[in-house]
């Protein structure tokens, strides 16, 4: 859908308008809004609450996960990550209009391009690595070892196509890095906390995505586009390999997720 969607919204700003985009975008807010308010029926099954709540709720999330270092890694991976990754998709309409000169319908292709890139990624990985615990979560940090060589090659890329072409391989590395710490997540972690420890994974996730882009969109008023890709793609680079040895043993006693039951 992202893909879908970037492609569909750069047409149709090249088009029509940049504003009647953002005017169409927030008459499809307003009409997911009219078909989720028709919702009557209580979708949650009766339960007892696990746990304690607010603050106490938390304090356990973070207990568990400074006391699992397995945790720590995997919550570690995303939230590093998204450091680099939001601060470049922020720069894409900028590489587009001010660099190669394609206006929206160019900013639509790399949106639309990055989606792609993270639909097959983990598609891709998975074929590759197999169905091996041990082997999906020691790829996390290749993942995000390609992600940054694919960027530095976005930051080397003369043309509209070969910038998309890069993004794509950059974000089938990003999505394979998103989807596969998400899995370890679901497979490890206890019943008890799971769902507080995604809470605090996409929340982590969100609040770096935001202080990327932050950064870096103040960093393109004085530097330029291309230096800022390519540096946070050696960002990526060094922190993938790190974080591949200094991991390595955690997954090493792990089997495969059907053996697990």
């Amino acid at each position: 859908m992202a893909a879908v969607g970037a492609a569909t919204g750069g047409v149709f700003a090249t088009l029509v308008s940049r504003d009647a985009a953002f005017v169409l975008n927030a008459v499809s807010f307003a009409l997911s809004a009219l078909l989720v308010g028709r919702v009557v029926q209580n979708l949650q099954a009766a339960r007892k609450p696990i746990g304690g709540a607010g603050r106490e709720s938390n304090r356990d999330a973070f207990r568990y996960i400074f006391s699992h270092v397995r945790a720590l890694a995997l919550l570690s991976s995303k939230g590093v990550h998204s450091l680099t990754s939001g601060g470049a998709v922020a720069l894409f309409a900028l590489m587009s209009i001010t660099l190669l000169e394609t206006g929206d319908a160019g900013t639509g292709a790399l949106f639309g391009a990055r989606g792609l890139g993270n639909m097959i990624g983990p598609i891709v990985a998975l074929a590759i690595v197999g169905r091996s615990n041990r082997r999906i979560l020691g790829s996390i940090g290749w993942a995000m070892t390609v992600w940054g060589v694919a960027y530095i090659f976005v930051g080397f890329s003369p043309t509209l196509l070969l910038a998309a072409a890069a993004v794509c391989v950059a974000h089938m590395g990003g999505g394979t890095q998103f989807t596969f710490s998400t899995y370890g997540l679901q497979e490890l972690m206890p019943d008890d906390v799971r769902g507080r420890i995604f809470a605090l994974d996409f929340g982590i996730d969100m609040m770096a995505i935001s202080i990327s882009a932050l950064i870096l969109g103040a960093l393109a008023q004085t530097v330029a586009i291309r230096p800022l890709l390519i540096g946070l793609g050696l960002v990526a680079v060094v922190f993938g390999l790190a974080w591949t040895t200094l991991t390595r043993p955690l997954w090493a006693d792990l089997e495969t997720a059907t053996d697990e039951g």
